[in-house]
């Protein structure tokens, strides 16, 4: 059944009715915007807290020297949390002690870009900025001028290719030699000595030698016997040594030296190579 409106209610209390509703729809679309923004702060909060831990380890990093370290980790800082442009300008200026030219370069000028023009660092990153440029000039002539510069091959140390056979081959050469000269002058007293007993023993008296005794002939000629078996020992080994000597300096390994016969200018010219 529809119920009629009752025309005996007052219009006041209809207008007072109305505005109450408004009321509680304003504050309920006030609360609803106001939880909406906490998880917005919250977030925020939470980045730049990591951010913050972040940037610490690479203070740390770049108080202890590690250059490289730090601007990596200032860098990943900055990307944690982009408004704060000071982790852009640490990282720039990290890389730039650790060497990293090019990166540092790259985020000086990412800085001076995001960087509002009074900012206190922005002179120090230019004067940096122009520093790293510089020195990437002179590092690209440098690497220009070398790439350029004749190729000089460094000089070669003598060869000792077979040396330490040639050196064995001349002592026992030289060894084969003085032994053969001790074999001759053994076997020359040798004759010496046989010529003088043999004069001795043409010393007689009749049938009888009266120039040596016999006991001392027969040590005499044994000594020199025992003589020639040494002188010609002697001098089969110095035969020997000499023969091994020569065959050991011959067959030795020789270092090939190129030499210049007639040099010319630039370095060519008539060459031979030559062993030594």
């Amino acid at each position: 059944m529809t119920v009629a409106p009752d025309d005996t209610t007052p219009p006041r209390r209809g207008r007072c009715a109305s505005r109450g509703r408004r009321t509680a729809l304003c504050g309920l679309l006030c609360l609803a915007l106001a939880s909406a923004g906490l998880p917005r702060t919250a977030a925020a909060s939470d980045t730049s807290a990591a951010a913050l831990t972040v940037s610490n380890r690479a203070l740390q990093a770049y108080r202890a020297g590690r250059y490289k370290q730090a601007a990596v980790l200032y860098r990943a800082a900055y990307h944690t949390h982009p408004s704060e442009l000071t982790y852009l300008y640490n990282a720039a200026r990290a890389a730039q002690l650790a060497g990293l030219l090019k990166d540092s370069e790259r985020d000086y000028v990412a800085y001076l870009m995001k960087a509002e023009p009074g900012s206190p660092a922005v002179s120090k990153a230019r004067v940096h900025l122009t520093e790293i440029r510089a020195a990437l000039r002179a590092k690209r002539s440098a690497d220009a001028n070398a790439a350029a510069a004749p190729r000089v091959a460094p000089p070669t140390a003598p060869s000792t290719v077979g040396q330490g056979q040639r050196i064995g081959g001349w002592i026992v050469l030289g060894a084969g030699v003085i032994v053969g000269v001790a074999s001759g002058v053994t076997l020359a007293r040798a004759v010496a000595d046989q010529n003088t007993l043999d004069a001795k023993l043409a010393q007689k008296e009749g049938d009888k030698i009266v120039g040596i005794s016999k006991e001392d002939a027969d040590l005499e000629n044994s000594r020199i016997t025992n003589s020639i078996y040494l002188g010609w020992g002697l001098a089969g080994a110095g035969v020997l040594g000499i023969g091994v000597g020569a065959v050991l300096v011959a067959t030795a390994p020789r270092a090939a030296q190129r030499v210049s016969l007639l040099p010319w200018v630039g370095g060519r010219g008539l060459s031979a190579t030559l062993r030594f």
